[in-house]
Formats: C-alpha cells, sequence, structure tokens
C-alpha cells in the first residue's frame, strides 16, 4: 500500500476517533450538569461514531447525506 495512503487513512482515523471523544465529553459534561436530552443526544452521536466503519473496511456502506 502507498505510504500516502496509509498516511491519509491514520489521519482520518485519528479525526474521527477525536470527534467521538468530543462527543463522549459532551455527554459526559450534560451528565454532570443534568441536561438528559442533551446527554442522549451526545451520546447518541458518540455510538453511532463508534459503529461507523471506514470506505476501506469490510462492510462499509454509503449513507446518502439524504436519509
Amino acid at each position: 500500500m502507498d505510504i500516502a495512503v496509509q498516511e491519509l487513512r491514520d489521519l482520518i482515523r485519528r479525526d474521527h476517533e477525536r470527534t467521538i471523544a468530543e462527543y463522549q465529553a459532551f455527554a459526559d459534561e450534560a451528565a454532570i450538569i443534568g441536561d438528559e436530552k442533551g446527554r442522549a443526544w451526545y451520546q447518541k452521536l458518540a455510538d453511532r461514531g463508534r459503529q461507523t466503519k471506514y470506505p476501506w473496511e469490510e462492510g462499509y456502506r454509503w449513507r446518502s447525506t439524504d436519509e
């Protein structure tokens, strides 16, 4: 595999993991202040992000933004 391709994949994966961590932190903060609606929203985003497959992984499915 080309080194540039691998570096791009690593960059995408790190950015995705950072975003998931931010969503989880927002969910945790909302739980601390008692904002259940906010906690549920950010927890849903974090959980969805954890289930996301990358385009180069087996089982990846394109999801339109129109859904």
